[in-house]
């Protein structure tokens, strides 16, 4: 296999992008390596990844309500046994905090741990609507982890919180009450 270096060739040879789409069907600045193969010249271009493996534990809340753990929150709940958890809520912080609990507490919320995967996840369906949760699309969060009281600590994007509140202030404006 030897490795050419197309790109610089083309770039010394005043080859203009447009030429280069036309010749070789792509524009060569995209890619990130060519060689020879048996003769044969081959381009290939870097294949970016959409998500990048992170040491830093977060979650993803989804528009449904249903939260996602990472792989490194994911080990922080692991390595402390948190299986149950009570969530906390201040409202003028927008801040949410998921404490580690006993299975039989009445405000306990079940974290699935699926077998195969490093993603567990939270159904809080019900809690997303009573802040008014409204994002339209999958939002990532950084968390905080507190070992001594075992509890996540996230803070919610305002601009996401709140509808509920905003159609219920609408309403009583409506009624007069």
């Amino acid at each position: 296999m030897i490795v050419q270096s197309k790109k610089d060739e083309l770039k010394a040879a005043g080859t203009d992008k447009a030429v280069q789409q036309a010749v070789f069907g792509c524009d060569w600045s995209s890619l990130s390596s060519t060689m020879t193969i048996g003769g044969n010249f081959v381009a290939y271009e870097t294949f970016e990844r959409g998500s990048v493996r992170t040491e830093d534990p977060g979650i993803t809340v989804r528009p449904d309500g249903r939260i996602f753990f990472n792989a490194a929150s994911s080990r922080l709940l692991k390595a402390s046994s948190v299986k149950t958890v009570r969530i906390l809520w201040d409202r003028d912080k927008c801040a949410v905090a998921l404490q580690a609990c006993p299975a039989g507490d009445k405000n306990a919320y079940s974290i699935a741990f699926p077998a195969g995967s490093r993603s567990p996840s939270l159904t809080a369906k019900s809690f997303m609507r009573y802040v008014g949760w409204s994002a339209s699309h999958a939002q990532k969060i950084a968390v905080k982890w507190d070992e001594k009281n075992k509890i996540l600590e996230a803070t919610l994007p305002p601009r996401f919180v709140g509808k509920r509140e905003k159609k219920e202030m609408k309403a009583e404006a409506n009624t007069g009450h």
